[in-house]
């Protein structure tokens, strides 16, 4: 198998897993779609050649910033610190060696300055700085990246968006820091039909003063805006030419059971693989195999399989690989408190029929549910001694949205799934909503949309966006309230 073929093949694992449907969801500005396998081969020799890309509002800038779930608090941080482990001393260092600090925000909340120092000795040296701008509502419009050279923050890149007026992006740009001068990197167009799917995406980079294009992607969807086809092409000096082609099926509860990606051989399409999901009577993702298209028949390849509790939280992650049957390859384990905070994750790795302990975090909350630490260690390779690891603590102010906080009133309203995968409903004891909006982890609005009377909201599809945690802002005739939702591609 060429090197081509595997980086596809290791791509289509990562489709399957972040889904494409970011992209079929209504006024997601933040969010662009996942790429297509040819497009994820083609971003690594990007990212091989030094050429960056933008990164996308609300997917993980900044530093994770949670919500409570009873109090409408909306965290904003003061200081930041970092401890690594120590090997020696097989502990956390006794003071810590990295911290984030000087953050600042806007009157609307948004995060628009942190300073990251790291220590070296008793002192604290600056290191990377982030400066962010923001439009009057409150859709990122620029990001710079810069670093300490020793006296003076220098630029070292940056990005731009743009949006129409349903905050879906139009444009992103993407620039570097070169002999004094802001040199283009590439871009992205994206254009939208009348529900603000996207339907078409244009990526081009800059090469010797000129714009050179390079992907071009096309997208259809079903009667429930969901995801049907996406059609990529590459570029060929002077024309296009086609690259793959993804299709999708859909049952009746509009749930992803079938995906098939073929690719072009320059005269007509050649199956490579495709992928089946199964799901539970609660209409939960249960299972996913892939399989691929081997001398004229199909392979197994991949398979997940999940396990929930009674609340319906994903407690259980087991992943396989096909050889002359499924052997066993990972094992992820996820532990949740009262509140509905996912605190533990453990994750194995199988070796010589016994499960093998490779990484685990720790996640601690407040009393008002608020991130306050996170832990993550690594194993070494005999998964019985920790080999490195990080550990963080967050000091913090909080902002009130004024949102009513009324049990009565949030007992109307339900998040379902939640955490969520691919995307999530809401439901209503009555159809009284008047308006949604979703904010991501810096407080930053993704998107706002207006509910006609007597209308229910249809389903949000949070795959496009990074993992973490979303707050939910639900009005009604009778006030508002907020959610939480708790969001992983992975699960």
């Amino acid at each position: 198998m060429n090197i081509k073929l595997i980086f596809r093949l290791v791509l289509f694992v990562t489709l399957i897993n972040t889904d494409l449907d970011c992209v079929a969801q209504h006024h997601q500005g933040a969010c662009t779609p996942a790429r297509p396998l040819s497009s994820l081969v083609r971003d690594l020799k990007f990212a091989a050649s030094g050429i960056q890309h933008p990164a996308r509002p609300g997917s993980g800038l900044g530093f994770p910033q949670t919500y409570s779930r009873q109090q409408s608090l909306i965290p904003l941080y003061d200081t930041v610190y970092f401890w690594s482990w120590d090997t020696t001393l097989i502990g956390w260092q006794a003071d810590a060696d990295r911290r984030v600090v000087n953050f600042l925000y806007d009157a609307n909340n948004n995060q628009i300055s942190y300073t990251q120092q790291t220590k070296s000795g008793l002192q604290w040296t600056n290191y990377q700085k982030e400066d962010m701008t923001y439009d009057l509502s409150n859709n990122l419009l620029s990001q710079t990246q810069l670093t300490w050279d020793g006296v003076s923050w220098v630029n070292q890149i940056r990005g731009f968006w743009t949006y129409d007026s349903f905050h879906n992006i139009l444009t992103t740009l993407t620039q570097s820091w070169n002999a004094n001068t802001w040199t283009n990197g590439n871009s992205h167009t994206y254009t939208y039909n009348s529900n603000n799917n996207v339907i078409t995406h244009q990526q081009q980079y800059w090469y010797l003063g000129v714009w050179e294009n390079f992907l071009l992607e096309s997208y259809s969807y079903n009667s429930l805006d969901s995801l049907q086809s996406l059609l990529v092409k590459e570029w060929y000096g002077t024309y296009w030419e086609f690259s793959s082609l993804d299709t999708f099926v859909y049952d009746v509860n509009n749930n992803r059971i079938y995906a098939l990606n073929v690719l072009w051989n320059g005269f007509a399409w050649e199956n490579y693989s495709r992928a089946n999901w199964t799901y539970n009577a609660n209409q939960q993702r249960s299972g996913v195999i892939i399989e691929l298209w081997d001398v004229g028949s199909w392979t197994n390849f991949y398979k997940q399989t999940y396990t929930y509790d009674i609340n319906n939280h994903v407690i259980g992650l087991l992943e396989e690989h096909w050889n002359a049957g499924w052997i066993l390859s990972f094992l992820s384990t996820y532990i949740y408190d009262v509140n509905n905070n996912l605190t533990e994750l453990d994750f194995q790795r199988q070796e010589n029929g016994s499960w093998v302990n490779y990484y685990q975090s720790r996640t601690y909350y407040s009393v008002s549910n608020l991130l306050i630490s996170q832990v993550g260690l690594y194993w070494d390779v005999s998964g019985t001694t920790i080999d490195s690891g990080d550990s963080s603590h967050i000091s913090m102010h909080v902002f009130n949205t004024g949102l009513n906080d009324r049990s009565a009133l949030e007992m109307e309203y339900s998040i379902f799934p939640n955490p969520c995968t691919e995307s999530f409903s809401l439901r209503a004891m009555l159809n009284d909503i008047t308006k949604l909006e979703l904010y991501n982890v810096m407080g930053e609005r993704l998107f706002e949309e207006s509910i006609d009377k007597g209308s229910k909201p249809g389903s949000v599809n949070m795959s496009g966006y990074a993992d973490g945690v979303y707050l939910l802002k639900v009005y009604s005739e009778k006030g508002a309230v907020s959610v939480r939702i708790l969001h992983n591609d992975r699960w």
